[in-house]
């Protein structure tokens, strides 16, 4: 399968005009659509099943891209890591982060899949860089962010309604504006989860997720969190 798409990169669908400051060169604040590319290659080997995909995102000027910033379905670990005055309305998208590369953007994604039988192991590889307006009018170099996530799952029963699997994910790279530092996020999961139904899922995790190198300004400096959630998903 193979993929290639534009759009303005806007999730609302409108074109967004740009918020000039007296005097700002509009050469800088000029939009650019977002262009996309996948290819992906599906094979089944006897009773094994193999999928790799890479997939590129490139916008070199948005009014303000929602690659990371878009997401509508909210948070497993919402309120956790944030400050006594957060509010759901001005902390949206807590429980997740963001390298706020919301001007300038290109990323790079590499999956790879493998199921045999119950057993069913996927990972990603994710390299990102961008920038800010403001670090654009800086001048600023491109900060540069990498992820990696592995997950193996084994599905029980003839019909694979209960599974069982853990996750590691972590990203590292220069995650704030404005700061050349790296810094990374690191995370364990386990758990497992029971369809009720074809579309009704009960899930359970336990998770550990630590912050390492923030500034000790920020509120995430030598943060850690770990505890048990449960959910009940309802998929169309």
């Amino acid at each position: 399968m193979g993929m290639i798409g534009i759009s303005n990169g806007l999730i609302n669908g409108t074109h967004q005009q740009p918020v000039l400051a007296v005097g700002a060169d509009t050469t800088l604040y000029k939009r650019s659509p977002s262009v996309y590319l996948k290819g992906v290659v599906d094979k089944t080997l006897g009773e094994i099943r193999v999928r790799g995909a890479a997939s590129l995102y490139y916008n070199n000027s948005s009014g303000r891209s929602t690659l990371y910033a878009g997401d509508r379905t909210g948070s497993n670990y919402f309120f956790v890591m944030e400050g006594v005055s957060a509010t759901s309305k001005d902390n949206a998208t807590s429980g997740r982060f963001s390298p706020n590369f919301t001007n300038q953007i290109m990323a790079i994604q590499l999956n790879g899949f493998v199921k045999a039988k119950g057993l069913e192991l996927f990972g990603t590889f994710e390299n990102a860089k961008g920038r800010t307006i403001n670090e654009k009018v800086a001048n600023s170099p491109k900060r540069n962010v990498n992820q990696i996530a592995v997950d193996a799952l084994y599905r029980l029963g003839a019909k694979e309604k209960v599974y069982i699997g853990g996750r590691y994910n972590t990203v590292r790279g220069e995650l704030l504006a404005g700061n050349a530092d790296k810094q990374s996020i690191n995370r364990i999961a386990v758990g497992g989860g029971w369809f009720l139904t074809s579309n009704i899922l009960l899930k359970g995790e336990y998770v550990d997720q630590k912050y390492k190198d923030f500034p000790a300004a920020n509120i995430l400096a030598n943060g850690a969190f770990k505890g048990v959630v449960m959910q009940a998903v309802v998929g169309f």
